[in-house]
């Protein structure tokens, strides 16, 4: 009789159909703790708590490995999280803790995809598409933050998609007047990311070296150069 204890259980037991189990048990968690039409900060603290035992679920598929169940149930968890975000009374900061966690673990299913060696082209392109989503309207960090873990996937045969992502988002920003320095240092890092990953480290430093106006790249480069001995180079970095 309890719709959102159902929910759960199935979640729990089910090998297949996690996400629709997952997606009704948020259904019910919000609904139960939507008062006029306003989730206060309790109602987010509750919702949350759910949110988190569903992606402890997910990272349990990515032990099984079952990383694309993982991935599906965490992305999400992400997005719904996103939305709560200009929803509900977040100021106990648990909202932001389960955004993070939901982004580490698609880090950790993303590995799995990596070392799996399975075609990435599909969770590439659902995974774009998903940075894209309005709900991060407002939130570009954790837009970029997503960008920057999908990264892992780049490759020669996909890395114009993530330009065209990136062009795609800019053209936004000019839309609304929102480009600066901030957004331009935000897409430099992740084309940084993107060359890594799918051309190497080599032509990933050569990059770092014709962006160092970027702070975060001359940290990269300081740090890579004391790792090689390299300590005169790496103090230049630091002192300017």
């Amino acid at each position: 009789e309890d719709k959102r204890f159902q929910c759960r259980v199935l979640l729990e037991l089910g090998d297949s159909g996690e996400l629709e189990f997952a997606k009704e048990l948020v259904q019910e968690t919000i609904r139960a703790n939507t008062r006029r039409g306003y989730i206060d900060m309790d109602g987010c603290d509750n919702i949350c708590t759910d949110l988190d035992g569903i992606l402890d679920k997910a990272r349990l598929r990515i032990q099984r490995g079952q990383w694309e169940s993982a991935l599906e149930i965490s992305q999400f968890v992400l997005l719904t999280g996103m939305k709560l975000a200009d929803e509900a009374d977040s100021r106990s900061g648990s909202l932001g803790w389960t955004v993070h966690a939901a982004m580490e673990t698609v880090t950790l299913a993303l590995s799995s995809l990596v070392e799996s060696r399975e075609d990435r082209a599909k969770w590439v392109r659902r995974l774009l598409e998903t940075a894209q989503d309005p709900v991060f309207e407002g939130w570009t960090d954790w837009r970029y933050e997503l960008l920057r873990r999908t990264a892992v996937l780049a490759d020669e045969q996909n890395e114009d998609a993530f330009y065209e992502t990136l062009a795609n988002l800019s053209d936004r920003r000019w839309e609304s007047f929102q480009d600066g320095p901030r957004y331009d240092e935000q897409d430099k890092q992740i084309r940084y990311y993107v060359i890594r990953h799918a051309h190497g480290a080599e032509e990933g430093r050569a990059y770092l070296e014709r962006n160092l106006a970027v702070d975060e790249f001359r940290l990269i480069l300081a740090k890579e150069y004391m790792e090689e001995g390299n300590y005169a180079a790496a103090e230049a970095l630091c002192r300017e």
